[in-house]
C-alpha cells in the first residue's frame, strides 16, 4: 500500500483541525456558550471534508475499487474514491450555515437573512453542479469548481470581515488575542487565494497546512478567551443597584470614564420611573427601557423592593439571564443588610458577583 506525502499531509492537517474542534466543544461543554458550539461543529464539517477527501486520494493511489453507487435517474455510477469524495464535497454546506449561525451570535441577536440567503444560493449550487453526471473524485466539471471557489472564497470572507470587525472593537486586554484570531484568518484567505487562482499546486500540500494553522489560531484564542465572543453584540457600560428610595446601594462600571457623581441622580430618576409606571398603568413592573443610543434592562425584587438595572447598547437574552442570576446572588449574600432601617451601603461590594454573574463581558477600562 502507498502513502503519498499528500495524503499523510491531508490526513495530518484534518487531525489539527478535529482538535481545534475538540478544543470548542470542550470549552462548550464546560462553560455553556452556544457561540462555541457552533464554532466546534464548523471546524468538524470542515475536518471530517479534509478527512474524506483524503481517504478517497488514498484509494485512489492505491488502486479504486470498482463502482459501488449506481443511480440511473441521476446518471451517477460511483467508485468507493468517488462517494468517499462527494461526501467530503457534500458535507462542506452545512459548515457554511454553522459559520453564518457562529457570527450572527456573536454579532447580533437574531440572524441576518441577507446572509442565509446568500448561504443558500450557494449551498443550492453546489448540490447542482456536484450531482452533475460523468464526474469522479478528481475529475470534477469547471462549473462545479467555480462552485466550491465561490463557497470557499465567500466563506472566508466573512470570517475575515467579522475577525477584523472584532479586532476594531476589542478593548486593550483583548487586543492580542483578536490579533491571533485575525492572523488565523488572514492565513486561510491567503489558502483560499492560492486555491482559487491555481497558483497553489494540489500536489504541494500549501492548502491543507494553511488551513490547519489557521484554524487552530482561530479557535484557541475564541475558546479560552471567550469574552471575545461577547464584543460586537453588545457593549455594557454600567450595573447599579437601587432601593426603594433611591438610594444606590452597588455599582459598577465595565466603560472608563462613567461620572460616579451622576449615580444618585440616576438612581433617584429609576426609581422614581419605576413606581410612577407601576402605579398608574397597573401592568407590572418595568422590564426595559428603550433610549435612542442606549437600553436599560431592569430586574426587581419584591421582597426587600430592590431595582437592578443594566445599562448596555442592545439588549439579549444572555444578558437579561446574567442580570437576572445577579440579582438573585446579590439578595442572597446581602439580604441580611437590606431588612434594616439603616442601610450602610459600604456592606455592598458585589464586585465578586459581577465576575461570576457576568464572566462574558469583556473590560474597557
Amino acid at each position: 500500500m502507498i502513502l503519498t506525502f499528500e495524503v499523510l499531509v491531508g490526513f495530518l492537517t484534518s487531525a489539527f483541525i478535529l482538535i481545534a474542534f475538540s478544543i470548542a466543544l470542550l470549552r462548550y461543554l464546560k462553560l455553556g456558550y452556544r457561540p462555541l458550539l457552533f464554532l466546534a461543529l464548523q471546524w468538524l464539517g470542515i475536518a471530517l471534508w479534509g478527512l474524506f477527501t483524503a481517504i478517497s486520494t488514498f484509494i485512489l493511489e492505491n488502486g479504486d475499487t470498482p463502482n459501488i453507487l449506481f443511480f440511473p435517474p441521476l446518471q451517477l455510477d460511483w467508485t468507493l474514491a468517488d462517494l468517499l469524495g462527494f461526501i467530503g464535497y457534500f458535507i462542506t454546506i452545512p459548515t457554511l450555515f454553522l459559520l453564518i449561525f457562529f457570527l450572527d451570535s456573536i454579532t447580533r441577536t437574531s440572524i441576518e437573512p441577507v446572509k442565509m440567503l446568500i448561504g443558500g444560493m450557494i449551498a443550492a449550487t453546489l448540490i447542482i453542479t456536484g450531482l452533475v453526471p460523468g464526474q469522479g473524485a478528481k475529475n470534477v466539471t469547471i462549473y462545479t469548481y467555480y462552485a466550491q471557489a465561490i463557497y470557499y472564497m465567500f466563506w472566508i470572507l466573512l470570517w475575515l470581515y467579522y475577525t477584523f470587525k472584532i479586532f476594531l472593537s476589542s478593548p486593550q486586554n483583548l487586543k492580542r488575542y483578536s490579533a491571533i484570531v485575525l492572523i488565523g484568518s488572514i492565513i486561510i484567505f491567503l489558502d483560499a487565494f492560492l486555491t482559487v487562482t491555481r497558483l497553489n499546486p494540489p500536489e504541494s500540500n500549501l492548502s491543507m497546512f494553511l488551513m490547519g494553522s489557521g484554524a487552530l489560531m482561530i479557535v484557541i484564542p475564541y475558546s479560552f478567551q471567550t469574552k471575545l465572543l461577547y464584543i460586537l453584540p453588545f457593549k455594557a457600560t454600567r450595573l447599579i443597584v437601587i432601593n426603594d428610595n433611591g438610594i444606590p446601594l452597588f455599582s459598577h462600571s465595565w466603560v472608563k470614564g462613567t461620572d460616579p457623581s451622576g449615580e444618585v441622580l440616576f438612581s433617584g430618576m429609576m426609581s422614581g420611573i419605576s413606581a410612577i409606571l407601576n402605579e398608574s398603568l397597573k401592568k407590572g413592573l418595568v422590564r426595559e427601557i428603550a433610549l435612542d443610543e442606549s437600553k436599560l434592562l431592569i430586574e426587581t425584587d419584591k421582597r426587600y423592593s430592590i431595582i437592578f438595572v443594566l445599562q448596555c447598547t442592545r439588549t439579549s437574552t444572555s444578558l437579561s439571564d446574567a442580570l437576572h442570576l445577579f440579582s438573585e446572588q446579590f439578595i442572597l449574600n446581602f439580604k441580611e443588610y437590606l431588612s434594616g432601617s439603616f442601610i450602610n451601603t459600604e456592606k455592598f461590594n458585589a464586585s465578586k458577583l459581577v465576575d461570576e454573574c457576568f464572566p462574558f463581558l469583556p473590560d474597557y477600562n
